[in-house]
């Protein structure tokens, strides 16, 4: 099941549409699918999973070490997923962002996402897992300090 979250779509869509740099956060997940939709001759666009950064400092030095032969962005934006990650690729979302690595990179950098946005579900599911068998997670509450 999917949290109930009001994504205003249109926005969200603006901002895939006017930014080149995307850090869209899938919380559920606790990663980051890095949208670089820059191109050159001899790089396209590029989309990766990696771990959130506590700065924006952080932010561009990571993609500065992702991308070496691209200048420092103007911005990045930052977009929270709340909802599951295996939902962004059902998501009209989706459709936009492929839409737009399709027009700067092909049908190859379409699926390059599809395996990262692959990648962001098995671990998102392993996340869950541990976070089932408390690896990695507190307990706030337990139930062998309490009265029975």
């Amino acid at each position: 099941m999917d949290n109930d979250f009001d994504n205003d779509l249109r926005e969200l869509t603006e901002t895939i549409e006017e930014h080149d740099v995307i850090a869209l956060h899938v919380m559920t997940a606790g990663w980051v699918l890095l949208l670089d939709f820059r191109a050159k001759e001899a790089a396209g666009p590029m989309v990766r999973v990696v771990q959130p950064v506590t700065t924006p400092e952080e932010r561009y030095e990571r993609l500065q070490e992702l991308r070496p032969d691209f200048e420092e962005p103007e911005s990045i934006a930052v977009v929270p997923w709340p909802r599951f990650a295996r939902s962004l690729g059902d998501s009209e979302f989706w459709t936009t962002i492929a839409d737009r690595l399709n027009a700067t990179g092909g049908e190859a950098a379409v699926g390059e996402a599809r395996a990262e946005l692959a990648a962001m579900t098995r671990l998102e599911a392993e996340n869950q897992q541990n976070a089932i068998r408390g690896e990695g997670f507190q307990t706030l509450w337990s139930a062998e300090d309490s009265p029975r």
